[in-house]
């Protein structure tokens, strides 16, 4: 029997100015090399001022701060089986709790006269299951596992202070209701195992799985209504290949799959105005292939390679969204201003883009890693070793509505470390440099205001010592 108890208390915030670009009041301002102020900003002066921007056109201004509280119990009991038989099995409950509080200090906490109020939501979430996992031996060779499991998950969400600005307007008794919503779902999965040799062996498995509702309320802070996912549901299928080879100096795992997601959660970001709202998709689908190598060249050497292929698609004949550069601030602003939506314009709602058969976002098509290790003994118990790990990315569209300019191209980036580890004294000591080749990778984007992509960190280097306790 398994008992696993966890409780956790942390809180944190974060600060972005994510207008994606600079506000001068004063005029004082000087805008990089090739970089000019735009003049046509926002429909009223400041007194005599009319507030300039660069590099681009900025409708409103956007200083945001979250800070987030939170507090979480789970509790999971396990009893399993201990035989040598062809049958093992496994039984067990799970339960979960969490409160999530998250205050915002943005434009909307200065009201007209009162002193500044920040808007506080509150989250909550329980949710309990139980499992079983059966495993039977059919040959010496031929292994099937099945296992089923119910989950029930409810969540409830309320605004416990509004900001001052829509406090003075009057305007948040029928913003934000209190939220709850509360669904289960049974999954399973069923896997096979064959053993080809001693050392290799191929498996299929089909299984599903659930991811329970969600809200996000946070924007209530700009005076929007808070959105609600239904749950989805996955199904997938996937088959391989596991092999020891080359007297076990190469290790190959091999996998194909494809999997369908109904009612799928999507998170749309910006586009119309500084939120982040969640939506359901009726389907994606996704089909592709993994392979991982590992090969002990030496035995000093060790290179690991590993490639993915991801071919992905939202599938959704009336989804839209508000694509880049539209934003319901005064003055009007023509959709699409500052960047190119590719996708057709919603015939309902001109402001927006279909975004059905459009890739899964952030989801690259082709990804390959490569690590090299080498290690060289010192003394009885020492080792000088060099250790660089590289990963590579295919293209990528970051919204869920495609443009010309929200794309990445392909990205890499690469570590080092280089050390000398004492394997008796369990201590080590090395010189790490991350993004070793100062790549600018675009991890994110604001599309809202003016069109902006934020990069990765520059290169790091560092002094890095451990000493691991204990046998």
């Amino acid at each position: 029997m398994t008992s696993i108890t966890s409780f956790q208390d942390s809180d944190g915030s974060s600060r972005g100015d994510i207008d994606g670009g600079v506000v001068d009041l004063t005029g004082t301002e000087t805008p990089p090399p090739g970089v000019t102020f735009d003049t046509d900003v926002v429909s009223y002066p400041f007194g005599d001022i009319y507030p300039l921007t660069f590099p681009g056109t900025i409708r409103i201004s956007s200083v945001t701060e979250d800070g987030a509280d939170t507090e979480q119990f789970t509790q999971e009991f396990r009893v399993a089986s201990d035989t040598d038989g062809p049958f093992t099995w496994q039984v067990g409950v799970f339960y979960f709790d969490s409160d999530l509080n998250v205050e915002t200090d943005s434009f909307a906490s200065f009201g007209f006269g009162g002193p500044p109020q920040n808007t506080i939501v509150q989250y909550e979430n329980t949710a309990w299951a139980v499992f079983g996992q059966g495993s039977y031996d059919l040959t010496d060779r031929v292994n099937l596992t099945a296992g089923v499991r119910y989950t029930d998950d409810e969540k409830s969400y309320q605004v416990n202070q509004f900001p001052q600005l829509w406090l003075d307007l009057g305007i948040p008794t029928f913003l934000a209701p209190p939220i709850d919503v509360q669904d289960d779902e049974v999954s399973w999965d069923l896997a096979l195992n064959f053993a080809t040799s001693d050392s290799s062996s191929l498996f299929a498995r089909v299984s599903s799985g659930f991811r329970a509702q969600t809200i996000q309320g946070r924007d209530v802070s700009f005076l929007e209504f808070p959105t609600v996912a239904d749950p989805e549901t996955i199904t997938s299928l996937e088959a391989g290949y596991k092999a020891d080879l080359a007297g076990g100096r190469l290790r190959l795992n091999a996998a194909v799959f494809y999997y369908t997601i109904d009612d799928m959660q999507l998170s749309v970001i910006g586009g119309g105005a500084n939120l982040n709202q969640v939506v359901n998709a009726d389907e994606g689908e996704a089909t592709g292939f993994e392979i991982d190598l590992d090969w002990l060249i030496t035995d000093n050497l060790l290179v690991s390679v590993g490639f993915a292929y991801n071919d992905t698609e939202i599938k959704d004949s009336e989804l839209s969204t508000v694509p880049c550069g539209f934003t319901n601030f005064f003055p009007p602003n023509p959709r699409g201003t500052g960047c190119t939506p590719t996708d057709p314009v919603n015939p309902d709602d001109p402001s927006q883009v279909m975004v059905g058969g459009n890739p899964f976002p952030r989801t690259p098509d082709t990804s390959l890693s490569l690590s090299l290790r080498w290690g060289m003994p010192v003394g009885n118990s020492g080792e000088v070793f060099v250790f660089t790990d590289w990963i590579f990315q295919g293209e990528a569209v970051m919204p869920i509505y495609e443009s010309r300019e929200f794309n990445t191209d392909s990205q890499y980036e690469g570590g080092l470390k280089i050390g000398y580890r004492n394997l008796d004294s369990n201590w080590e000591v090395a010189l790490f440099g991350r993004n070793i080749t100062d790549e600018d990778n675009v991890k994110g984007f604001i599309d809202f205001s003016n069109p902006t992509g934020f990069v990765n960190e520059p290169a790091v280097w560092g002094i890095e010592a451990r000493y691991d306790f204990g046998d």
